[in-house]
């Protein structure tokens, strides 16, 4: 089975904003760009800012870890037939899955005939890359938007949907899904916690002179930073987010959003920075 790879699927999506006429002469020049996601999957979103021009800095804000209980889903595996839907609301979601029916001996036999669902292209793809046919994939990358395409297959009441998710996540979807009818299961499948060593990171980022745009591709990713910054002023602070969602939660720190992805991809990231870059000066270089 092929390895899902974060790296190479944003090298493949990526190439068309990288090789635009547009970003030729190295548009975030003299911009120094902070990445607060997972330092595992951080590599290729920095390679793709720095040629780009921009210099870029690691400041893990969010680690990605097992559930309280890592059994939870190779116990439900064993039903899994009473099911219709899984949906799954993230590529870490995905692989974390996959660990844990691994862990038990099993693998994506066990899904038989249920129905996929994913809430974007890197989620689809990680699915896909581990045997599953993904039935579904929203045209914006939300939960609001997932739940709407699977009111488009077919009836929801009555379906039963296993929703993997996050131990901390928003509540829309499976909301939304039960007053829809349907009979909704959540399984915790990973959670996230604060890297070793973050709080000193991002103590050092706010007392460098260094006037940076931080990138968020989560809520957690804001709202951890936030946590972490001790009590020093980020207000004002320039942040390129994800999506509207990580957008507002963001806000809600105080952070200055200045960029928002669309689609909400990572690819979508980097577009949207060098749009701002370009189109609006945003770091005078």
């Amino acid at each position: 089975m092929t390895a899902y790879s974060p790296f190479a699927y944003l090298s493949r999506v990526l190439d068309p904003v990288l090789s635009s006429p547009w970003t030729g002469s190295a548009p975030l020049r003299g911009l120094t760009i902070v990445l607060t996601r997972e330092r595992r999957k951080a590599d290729s979103l920095a390679g793709a800012f720095e040629r780009l021009g921009a210099s870029v800095v690691a400041c893990p804000t969010i680690e990605i870890a097992d559930p309280e209980d890592p059994t939870e889903l190779a116990r439900i595996a064993g039903r899994l037939e009473e099911f219709h839907w899984i949906v799954f609301t993230s590529a870490n979601g995905v692989e974390r899955a996959f660990d844990q029916l691994t862990a038990a001996g099993l693998d994506a036999q066990q899904f038989g005939r249920l129905r996929i669902a994913a809430v974007g292209p890197a989620t689809a793809e990680a699915a896909r890359l581990r045997g599953l046919h993904v039935d579904v994939v929203p045209e914006a990358y939300v939960a609001e938007a997932l739940f709407e395409a699977l009111g488009t297959v077919g009836p929801l009441h009555g379906s039963r949907i296993l929703l993997a998710r996050a131990s901390i996540a928003r509540d829309v979807l499976p909301d939304a899904l039960r007053n829809a009818g349907a009979l909704v299961e959540v399984v915790d499948v990973y959670r996230t916690i604060t890297p070793e060593g973050a709080a000193g990171s991002v103590s050092d980022l706010l007392e460098a002179d260094l006037d940076p745009l931080i990138t968020f591709t989560s809520s957690s990713t804001a709202e951890k930073f936030a946590a972490l910054s001790g009590g020093r002023p980020i207000a004002g602070i320039r942040a390129a987010c994800i999506g509207p969602v990580t957008a507002a939660a963001a806000r809600a720190c105080g952070f200055s959003v200045v960029a928002v992805a669309s689609p909400h991809t990572t690819a979508g990231l980097v577009e949207a920075v060098v749009r701002w870059a370009t189109e609006e000066g945003g770091h005078g270089g």
